[in-house]
């Protein structure tokens, strides 16, 4: 089964508290969705997508199906 690893930009997430801008990594197959125990906060979107294009990720739009604290994913 291939696994993908995405990165999943939240905005305001109510389980981070004071954090504006949070990434969690999860990797999606063609049946689930699994999100890892780390999370990463940022003060500005900047720098969670300078984050993100610094390990040579491609950013993704949210689909209008994803939750609506999704801002975009990076694959």
């Amino acid at each position: 089964m291939t696994k993908i690893k995405v990165y999943v930009v939240y905005a305001f997430p109510l389980d981070f508290p004071g954090v504006p801008w949070v990434v969690r990594a999860q990797h999606a197959t063609a049946d689930s969705v699994v999100s890892e125990p780390v999370a990463y906060g940022f003060q500005e979107i900047h720098e969670a997508r300078n984050w993100l294009e610094s390990m040579g990720l491609t950013r993704i739009e949210r689909s209008p199906e994803d939750d609506p604290g999704i801002v975009e994913s990076w694959v």
